[in-house]
C-alpha cells in the first residue's frame, strides 16, 4: 500500500495566512480599526472629557478680574417688651409696655478687586498652562489606545491563523490515522503505529481547543478597545515605512515631539506662575465696593431708610505667621521637582524608543529565521514523508517532522504579530502614534474648540454639547 500525506499544511504557511484574497479588499484593516477606536474607546472618550474638564479652570481663573454682585433681603418679625418699675423718673408709675414689629429691606452689593498682588493674572496663565499640558496628557493617551487597539487588531489575526493551522493539522493527522490503520489491517505497520497516530490526533484536538479559547479572549478584548466586532481582518500594513531610518534620529524625534515630555515641560511652567500666585499674599490688596439697601418697618408709621456707600478698601498684610513665606518655599522646591521630572521623562522616552527600535530589529530577525525554518522544515516533512512511502522511516518520524513543520508555522504567524506590534510600540515612544499622524480617515478631535466656547463665559449652566 501507497502512503498518502496530505500537505495541505505545508501550504498554510504566512503568505496564505496573511496574504491577499479577493475577499480581503473588503476587510478591514489597521487602519480601519484605529479609526473606529478613535471614534468609539470609552477610555479615550474619557480622556477628552478630563481635557474639558481641565478647560473650566480657566473661565474660573479670569472670574478674578469680574465684579461679583449680590442682592439680599431680609423679613424678620420683632416683638418688644418695655417693663417700668414705680421708682422711674420717666413714668408715674408702674407699667409693662409691648410692641410688635416687621423689620425688612433689602440691599444690592458689588465688589470688585483692584490688585491682588497680580495674583489673577498668575492664575489665569497657570490655568492656561495646565490645560496644555492635559491636551499632551489626552495625546498621551491617545497614543496608549492606538496601540491598545492595534494590539487587539493583530492578537485576532494571530490567534485566527492559528485556529486554521491547528484545525489543518487535526485533518491531517485524521487521515494520518486512518491510512495507519489501513496499513495495520495488512500488517505493514504494528499496533504501536496506530496508538502513535491516535495520540498524536487526540493532541492536535486538544490544541485546537486551546487555540479557539484564545481566539475567543482576543475577539472580547477587540470589542473592548475598537468598539465592534472582529471580522475579516487585513493585518497588511507599511507603518514600518514612516519609522526613522536610524536609531539616533528615532530618538531625537522622541525628545522633541513626545507628549509626556511636552506635558512635563508646561507643568514647569505652572509651577514657576504657582511661585508668583503664592508671593501674591504678600501684597497688598485693593477692592471697591459700592452698597445700596433700603429698609421698611411698617410698626413705626410705615417708616423706609434708604443708604447708598461707596467703599474702598486696601489690606496691607503684616505678618501672617509664616504661612505665606513657607507657600512660597513651597512652591520653588515644586518648580525644582518638576524640572528635574522633565529630564527624567526625557531620559524614560530615550531609553524606550532605543529599547523599541531594538525589539523592532529582534522581531525583524525572527520573522526571517521562522521563514527559513519553515522552508527547511517543509523539505525535511517531504523527504521523510517519501521515505516513510518505501519503508525507510517510522510513522513517528512522519509525525515529529509534521508537527516540527507546524511549530514553525505557529512560530512565523507569532513573529509576524509580533514585529506589527514593535513597530507601532517604536512608533508611540516616539510620539507619532496618533490619528493625525496616521492620517486615519476619521474626523480629527480639535482641543481647542472646547477651550475657545468656555474660556470667555461670564454666566450660563449648559456646557457647549447642551448638558
Amino acid at each position: 500500500m501507497r502512503l498518502r500525506f496530505p500537505s495541505c499544511i505545508a501550504l498554510l504557511g504566512f503568505g496564505v495566512i496573511f496574504g491577499g484574497h479577493a475577499s480581503e479588499l473588503r476587510a478591514q484593516t489597521i487602519r480601519d480599526a484605529l479609526a473606529s477606536a478613535y471614534v468609539y474607546n470609552p477610555q479615550l472618550n474619557a480622556a477628552r472629557a478630563a481635557l474639558r474638564v481641565t478647560n473650566e479652570s480657566v473661565p474660573q481663573a479670569l472670574a478674578g478680574y469680574r465684579p461679583t454682585v449680590s442682592l439680599n433681603a431680609d423679613l424678620g418679625a420683632q416683638h418688644n417688651i418695655n417693663t417700668t418699675g414705680r421708682g422711674s423718673q420717666t413714668t408715674a408709675g408702674a407699667g409693662r409696655q409691648e410692641t410688635n414689629q416687621t423689620p425688612a429691606g433689602y440691599s444690592f452689593t458689588v465688589n470688585q478687586t483692584l490688585f491682588n498682588g497680580f495674583s489673577t493674572d498668575n492664575q489665569v496663565r497657570q490655568a492656561e498652562s495646565l490645560v496644555r499640558a492635559q491636551r499632551e496628557t489626552l495625546r498621551t493617551a491617545e497614543q496608549s489606545i492606538m496601540l491598545l487597539a492595534v494590539t487587539a487588531f493583530m492578537d485576532v489575526v494571530r490567534d485566527q491563523a492559528i485556529v486554521k493551522l491547528q484545525k489543518n493539522n487535526v485533518v491531517v493527522l485524521t487521515e494520518q490515522l486512518r491510512q495507519t490503520r489501513d496499513r495495520f489491517k495488512v500488517g505493514e505497520v504494528t499496533r504501536t503505529d496506530v496508538a502513535q497516530a491516535e495520540s498524536q490526533l487526540q493532541g492536535g484536538i486538544s490544541q485546537v481547543s486551546a487555540a479557539e479559547a484564545a481566539l475567543i479572549a482576543s475577539k472580547a478584548n477587540y470589542r473592548q478597545q475598537i468598539g465592534q466586532e472582529a471580522g475579516n481582518l487585513n493585518p497588511q500594513t507599511n507603518v514600518e515605512r514612516t519609522l526613522p531610518k536610524s536609531v539616533a534620529a528615532a530618538i531625537e524625534a522622541g525628545a522633541s515631539e513626545h507628549p509626556q515630555i511636552r506635558a512635563a515641560a508646561y507643568n514647569v511652567d505652572s509651577a514657576a506662575f504657582a511661585i508668583q500666585i503664592a508671593e501674591a499674599a504678600l501684597y497688598p490688596t485693593i477692592t471697591v465696593g459700592g452698597t445700596a439697601s433700603t429698609g421698611f418697618n411698617r410698626a413705626i408709621g410705615n417708616n423706609t431708610s434708604e443708604s447708598y456707600a461707596v467703599v474702598g478698601r486696601v489690606t496691607v498684610p503684616l505678618y501672617e505667621a509664616g504661612v505665606a513665606p513657607s507657600r512660597v518655599r513651597q512652591a520653588k522646591e515644586t518648580l525644582g521637582q518638576n524640572r528635574i521630572q522633565v529630564d527624567v521623562v526625557r531620559d524614560q522616552i530615550r531609553a524606550l524608543v532605543a529599547t523599541q527600535w531594538g525589539n523592532l530589529e529582534s522581531q525583524r530577525a525572527q520573522v526571517n529565521a521562522s521563514q527559513a525554518q519553515i522552508k527547511a522544515a517543509k523539505i525535511a516533512f517531504d523527504s521523510i514523508r517519501e521515505e516513510a512511502r518505501v519503508g525507510q522511516r517510522t510513522i513517528l518520524d512522519v509525525l515529529n517532522t509534521q508537527q516540527i513543520l507546524l511549530n514553525a508555522q505557529v512560530a512565523l504567524v507569532r513573529s509576524q504579530h509580533d514585529r506589527t506590534v514593535a513597530a507601532y510600540t517604536l512608533l508611540g515612544a516616539i510620539g507619532r502614534l496618533s490619528a493625525e499622524q496616521l492620517q486615519l480617515a476619521v474626523a480629527l478631535h480639535d482641543p481647542t474648540q472646547h477651550y475657545e466656547q468656555v474660556r470667555d463665559r461670564w454666566h450660563g449652566l449648559r456646557t457647549p454639547s447642551g448638558e
